[in-house]
C-alpha cells in the first residue's frame, strides 16, 4: 500500500537530495514506497533542474556511445572514433542531427 506524499515527506525527500547520504534517500524511497525515478523527479524538481540544451552533436555521440558500447574499448577510445565519424559525415547528415536536437530541446 502506498502511502501518500505529503509536504513534510516531500521536505525530507529535499533535504536528501541536498544531502550526500544516501541511506536517507534509500530509507525513504522503502517507507514510502517512492520508485527511483519519482525520487529522481522530486530531486531534481527541488534543485529547479532544467534539462541540458542539446545540440546536434550531443544527439550523435549519445546515439554512437549506445552502439560502441560493445566494443572493448575506453572512454578516450570511444570519443576518438566518434569524433572522426562525425567529422568526416556531410553536412546534410549533420543538418538531421541538428533537427533532432531541435526537436529534444523544444519539448
Amino acid at each position: 500500500m502506498q502511502i501518500p506524499i505529503s509536504k513534510k515527506v516531500f521536505n525530507k525527500i529535499n533535504r536528501a537530495c541536498e544531502s550526500a547520504f544516501q541511506d536517507i534517500v534509500d530509507d525513504l524511497m522503502e517507507n514510502y514506497e517512492i520508485s527511483e525515478e519519482k525520487m529522481n523527479e522530486y530531486c531534481r524538481r527541488s534543485r529547479g533542474h532544467k534539462k541540458k540544451k542539446q545540440n546536434g552533436y550531443t544527439i550523435f555521440r549519445a546515439e554512437k556511445t549506445e552502439e560502441l558500447k560493445s566494443l572493448d574499448k575506453n572512454f578516450g577510445e570511444i570519443s576518438k572514433i566518434i569524433g572522426n565519424l562525425w567529422s568526416s559525415m556531410s553536412k546534410e547528415e549533420k543538418e538531421e542531427y541538428s533537427k533532432k536536437a531541435i526537436n529534444y530541446n523544444s519539448s
